[in-house]
């Protein structure tokens, strides 16, 4: 017995956020009738469809690394026909990419059918640790230091202030700057926006740990098993 959002996440249909959309737009039945509310409760006998195919929990609950490479999407489908991060990892049991890379980002991307883990990693009230290698392009403005201090108190976007970040391993290379950044939150093109904010340029940005689960030297375009205490 379980709530109806919980249900189809631990069946890999979604994330628990993404469920609920799907349960309110009408898309999901319990015994043959449409239910709209995400709390509904779910009995073992109870027959659940998606989309007018039964679903269950059947599968063994898997957790993939994905070293994401530049031009590949994290959606779990395209109508352009594009390549998606799904179609790098085993296609049973299903599973869903847990939050977003930009498409001409590489790294880390965790995929999984565990619904919960989902939930809390893309939630921003969990505070999960994301860090990013960020190499990019000096404009002409303030000094370094203030700029990368800024980025650590946080910039105010058109969503509101950032919350405090980290900056390390700051390296220069003539008009190239690199160095590591980690956020506790997570919203569309932020290291971007961030960046642009304060006159630099992104030229390549890499996904390098979620969590306490590091990339390390998994080759691009590979997957590795792992375990959720891998990461929380």
């Amino acid at each position: 017995m379980m709530r109806l959002q919980k249900y189809l996440a631990s069946a890999g249909i979604a994330s628990r956020r993404a469920a609920e959309t799907l349960i309110r737009a009408g898309q999901v039945e319990v015994n043959g009738q449409v239910v709209r509310d995400p709390a509904k409760t779910v009995l073992d006998t109870d027959q659940v469809k998606y989309l007018g195919q039964k679903i269950e929990i059947t599968q063994p609950t898997v957790i993939y690394a994905l070293n994401k490479p530049k031009g590949v999407i994290t959606t779990s489908s395209d109508e352009l026909g594009r390549q998606t991060v799904l179609d790098l990892v085993p296609r049973q049991p299903r599973v869903v990419a847990c939050g977003r890379l930009d498409m001409t980002a590489t790294g880390l991307v965790i995929l999984t059918n565990d619904g919960d883990l989902c939930q809390r990693l893309t939630h921003p009230s969990f505070e999960h640790p994301k860090r990013y290698l960020v190499t990019a392009t000096l404009n002409l403005g303030e000094p370094i230091q203030e700029r990368l201090t800024r980025l650590e108190k946080g910039i105010k976007l058109e969503t509101g202030l950032t919350a405090p970040a980290e900056v390390s391993q700051v390296k220069r290379q003539d008009k190239l700057l690199s160095f590591e950044l980690t956020l506790h939150e997570g919203r569309y093109h932020q290291v971007k926006k961030m960046c642009a904010a304060v006159g630099l340029d992104v030229v390549a940005l890499k996904r390098i740990q979620i969590g306490k689960l590091a990339l390390a030297d998994l080759p691009e375009a590979k997957w590795r098993l792992v375990k959720r205490t891998d990461i929380l």
